[in-house]
């Protein structure tokens, strides 16, 4: 009987040790590339491979590596890249008439025409007479027989060009969100604002003399007050919702009231829609209108040229990215978005039009137009409808190129005479 006990207790205290002996072994051992294991009651080798250091130089980037599908993986997809650190090896080229062309070719495609406006004109083009028709930046400049272009304003799936646009001395749309916007004066002399715009209708009618138009051919939002729709939105307007819409014929006369959803726009006269119970309810059929245009700041009054994105990117020389003022998503920054297009100047009266492709952010793109001596810049319309084009040559590298509907020409000064 004491044989047996103490037999027990020696195979129970030999077990014991078995089991913190294994404990080690696990957390420990690694023997001529095996690792020692333990499971309830069983001893387990598996076998592990030495891992030696690769020899192997990999000369390409990053973003370059592919994997067997020969796709980009996620992660190398979202590598971004300062384009900053390539302006040492951009190639700069004449390209007469004013114009100048910086290049790099890389992990970025970047294009920059320098344009001296001592030598060349910029003017603002849509694709037709009136919006929605949008079409390829190679076909306006065809159309219009520019030096080089541009693709400019957002613009809504239906042609809607957001935001400021003054063509030849004449406002086609106000801004919205008061974004920022780049114009020329008569006098050539280049600006950079966020814009306010409001038009006032004077009438001959007792009961209402004046009102406050909020904007000009620009989608109603909800919560606003009157806007102008005039031929440059086409021949109809044709809302969401039924309202109260005034129209005005090209002598200032009021000839239609009503309220429908679906409104005639008289050639060179325009129609004022508002809401359902607005004051404008008062004009009769027969009174007269006259419509004031004002903006601030006041210089814009007189805009011979303009057109805007946003948001701002450099502003009296600083670095300037204002996102919340002119209601831009914080993705606005990301490098998710490959593509770009920005306008900017400097001090020598020399306009700056930048495209970059490839992975890259917001502040990267301005930190660039910092470095190259632009003064203040503003972001335009990018991703796929980033373009660029010197002469016949499309200088952007995009597959899937999206139709626009707005674009910046570069025009030579003796155009009177082409």
């Amino acid at each position: 009987m004491t044989d047996n006990i103490f037999t027990k207790r020696h195979r129970y205290i030999f077990i014991l040790a078995l089991g913190l002996f294994l404990a080690q072994v696990q957390s420990f051992a690694s023997i001529n590339g095996h690792l020692f294991k333990t499971k309830v009651g069983k001893l387990v080798v598996t076998s592990k491979k030495k891992q030696r250091p690769s020899t192997k130089v990999c000369l390409k980037p990053k973003h370059a590596r592919k994997s067997k599908n020969s796709k980009l993986s996620l992660l190398d997809s979202k590598r971004a890249y300062s384009p900053v650190n390539f302006i040492g090896k951009l190639t700069t080229t004449s390209q007469g008439n004013g114009i100048t062309l910086m290049t790099y070719h890389g992990p970025l495609n970047i294009n920059v025409l320098d344009l001296d406006l001592n030598k060349v004109e910029i003017e603002p083009a849509i694709t037709a007479n009136s919006f929605g028709k949008l079409t390829t930046l190679p076909y306006i400049v065809k159309s219009h027989h520019a030096l080089a272009a541009c693709n400019a304003n957002y613009f809504k799936t239906d042609g809607t060009p957001l935001g400021t646009l003054i063509i030849n001395n004449h406002w086609v749309t106000g801004p919205i969100f008061n974004r920022i916007a780049l114009g020329i004066d008569n006098n050539e002399n280049l600006y950079m604002n966020n814009i306010n715009f409001h038009a006032t209708i004077y009438t001959s009618n007792p009961k209402i003399f004046t009102y406050w138009i909020n904007n000009l051919n620009q989608p109603r939002r909800t919560g606003s007050r009157a806007i102008i729709y005039n031929s440059y939105w086409g021949q109809k307007l044709n809302l969401r919702a039924k309202g109260l819409n005034i129209v005005v014929d090209s002598l200032g006369k009021i000839i239609s009231i009503n309220h429908t959803s679906s409104i005639d726009i008289p050639h060179n006269g325009y129609v004022i829609s508002d809401r359902n119970n607005s004051p404008l309810n008062n004009l009769k059929v027969g009174d007269s209108v006259l419509c004031l245009y004002d903006s601030s700041p006041n210089a814009w009054n007189s805009m011979k040229e303009a057109i805007s994105g946003g948001p701002c990117l450099i502003k009296n020389g600083k670095l300037f990215v204002d996102l919340k003022q002119e209601n831009f998503r914080k993705s606005w920054t990301s490098s998710s978005i490959t593509a770009r297009t920005a306008i900017g100047f400097d001090k020598n009266k020399h306009l700056f039009i930048t495209t970059i492709e490839g992975h890259h952010s917001l502040w990267d793109l301005a930190k660039f137009m910092k470095s190259i001596g632009i003064e203040n810049a503003l972001n335009l319309d990018g991703g796929g409808s980033t373009s660029l084009m010197l002469g016949n040559k499309i200088l952007t590298h995009q597959k899937n190129q999206r139709k626009i509907e707005t674009a910046l020409l570069i025009l030579p000064k003796d155009k009177q005479n082409n």
